[in-house]
This record gives structure tokens, sequence and C-alpha cells, in this order.
């Protein structure tokens, strides 16, 4: 089709188009249709482009909020494993207390 209206517009610029011929306006109605076509592919992807954009920006945020879970999640633990030992190294102590008694 491409090369239909390249040819087409050659001749027309080297003076050998009949004006308003069929084939011609047959041809340029095709490239218009195609044309708009195209356009219309292009927004509809701009558009998805723009909600993809939106999602991968909803699901890095949410991917940051899960680190700083982690992050808490984790502190939480130390302190349970620290806590666990204390009390552990306390029921030892008062083990060997009751035991001298």
């Amino acid at each position: 089709l491409r090369e239909e209206f390249e040819s087409c517009r050659k001749r027309c610029e080297d003076g050998n188009c009949r004006s308003g011929s069929a084939k011609e306006s047959e041809i340029l109605a095709e490239v218009k249709a195609k044309l708009k076509s195209r356009e219309n592919d292009c927004q509809a992807l701009s558009e998805e482009l723009s909600n993809n954009m939106g999602k991968l920006s909803d699901l890095l945020k949410e991917r940051e909020d899960l680190k700083t879970k982690v992050a808490d999640l984790e502190a939480m633990l130390e302190k349970s494993k620290t806590h666990s030992r204390l009390l552990t190294n306390e029921t030892v102590s008062m083990s060997e207390q009751l035991a001298d008694l």
C-alpha cells in the first residue's frame, strides 16, 4: 500500500497524474483509514501504558511497605529471642537457687 501511495505521489509530482482518478482516491482513502486505525491503536497503547505505570507505582509503594513490615517483624523477633534467653537464664538461676536450698 505504501509503495502504491508513493508511486501515485511520484506520478503526481511528475505531472503524470489525473486529478481525482479512482485508483489514487482509493489508495488515499486506504492510507487515511490505516493512519486513523494506527492513531487509535497508539492512543489505546498510550492509555494502557499510563494504567500500567500507575499499577507499577502502586506495586513499588506496596513493596516498600512490605519491606518496612519485614524489618519491623525481624526486630520483634530479635526482641523475642532476647527475652526468651533472659527468661531461660532466670529459670536456670532460680532452679540452681532452689537446688541450693
